[in-house]
């Protein structure tokens, strides 16, 4: 690409052709330089650049954080390809407009019934507003690359919803740790239906999923290459771990009402022993960059009305934070004398984070695993929700969690805008810490 890049910057140092930016656009784009790539877009856009240059500018734009300027270039655009569409679905999508994220995509789809990524977003606009037939669109992702298909897929038949009476069902994990907790929920409904169940999972979930579904034998070997414990056990079917829910979960009413992991109920009784009195878990950031981390975060001194309100006497808040947080945590200590204790190693450590966190009363905390291990446990949980965010297709409008009943959503009226959200959890915790104390 670098190579690329300076032919074409020598192509344009003898005279601008619209051609040459909009490739040279292409290659700064795949080398992630969002704001250079956009600049000379623009130009090539000007200029009577062709759908794709169109379809990239906007992309740019979309990558640069400019959410609402892309979707009103988007929308301008006279002609709009599939791939136009389901950038600009895409966009609605990140802004929380889920509606029209919804008609533009669907209108992509027709458009090109083969584009992928298209299938993929308008999955997660549909499962967002609890439209079921989401999950046909939602396995797409394998082919958008957002889902990791494993060997699995090649070596044995995949279920499509067949008798599974007297046969083996290999499930494997093809996501994230807080996915493979949320789909765990599907494992008491496969285990009845099947004459055995057998399941590749992250290898820091075996333990507690062991504990949790006796009857199913896990092995925590997703994460690697050896796949030699199969050859014992006469496999019929296997499925990814989210396609599950496509055979499982097809209405509301197919939804557990009750947590379904299990702690360590001696460690748990040991947190209790160290933290004595209320505990409050907290956690305030989340995700990467790819999954808009900087959307769904925020500073831990924005709680500090939420640490240092009235009383407080006899509540332990713990942090449950798995990112690098220290010098927060001091800053917290120097500035205002608030302690928040917060145990690297027992976070680190994920099967002790199950028990720490289920030792808890109350976790508090933005959308990261931790909510899910708190609701896949029934323990109460408020989840801060941002306004448009990947993921949020979990945590859909109102303030009900159909995948935890135990949690409760605290939504975000505005993308970045936390005060709102923040002003009704204090407000909330007063009146549940009184009825704590009584």
């Amino acid at each position: 690409m670098e190579k690329a890049e300076r032919l074409y910057q020598k192509m344009l140092a003898k005279g601008f052709d619209t051609t040459t930016a909009a490739n040279l656009g292409v290659c700064l784009i795949q080398r992630n330089e969002f704001g250079r790539a956009a600049y000379i877009l623009k130009q090539a856009v000007e200029s009577g650049g062709d759908i794709d240059a169109q379809n990239n500018y906007g992309v740019c734009l979309k990558k640069l954080g400019r959410t609402d300027e892309a979707i009103d270039y988007f929308e301008s655009l006279e002609e709009k390809n599939a791939a136009i569409l389901t950038n600009l679905g895409s966009c609605y999508l990140e802004r929380g407009d889920i509606k029209l994220a919804e008609q533009r995509l669907a209108a992509a789809v027709i458009n090109d019934p083969e584009h992928a990524d298209a299938h993929w977003n308008l999955g997660l606009a549909q499962l967002a507003q609890r439209k079921w037939k989401g999950w046909e669109n939602y396995d797409w992702g394998f082919k958008t690359k957002e889902r990791k298909p494993r060997p699995y897929y090649q070596m044995w038949r995949e279920w499509l919803g067949e008798d599974l009476s007297g046969k083996t069902i290999l499930v494997w994990g093809e996501q994230g740790i807080g996915d493979e907790i949320l789909f765990a929920n599907c494992f008491d409904d496969i285990q009845k239906r099947a004459g055995k169940v057998v399941v590749d999972c992250h290898p820091r979930l075996a333990k507690v999923f062991e504990r949790s579904f006796p009857k199913i034998d896990f092995y925590g070997t997703r994460k690697s290459d050896d796949w030699s414990w199969t050859d014992d056990y006469q496999i019929d079917f296997q499925t990814p771990m989210g396609t599950l829910p496509r055979y499982l979960r097809q209405k509301d009413k197919d939804f557990p009402t009750k947590g379904y992991l299990i702690p360590d109920s001696e460690r748990v009784d040991y947190w209790r022993d160290r933290y004595p009195g209320i505990r409050v878990g907290l956690s305030w950031a989340g995700g990467s960059t790819k999954t808009s981390g900087e959307i769904r975060s925020f500073p831990l001194e924005r709680l500090l009305s939420l640490l240092t309100g009235p009383k407080r006497d006899g509540v332990s808040f713990i942090s449950l934070q798995y990112t690098p947080c220290y010098h927060e945590i001091a800053a917290l200590a120097s500035r205002y004398a608030v302690h928040l204790p917060h145990e690297e190693w027992a976070l680190e450590d994920l099967t002790e984070q199950f028990n720490l966190i289920a030792s808890c009363d109350l976790v508090i905390s933005v959308i990261t695993a931790a909510v899910h291990i708190a609701g896949a446990m029934d323990i109460p949980t408020w989840c801060l929700v941002p306004k448009g965010v990947s993921g949020a297709w979990k945590f859909t409008d109102g303030p009900d969690n159909i995948w935890h009943p135990s949690v409760r959503h605290f939504h975000q009226s505005k993308t970045y805008e936390w005060s709102d959200v923040i002003c009704e959890v204090q407000k909330e915790f007063g009146p549940w810490l009184a009825q704590k104390q009584l």
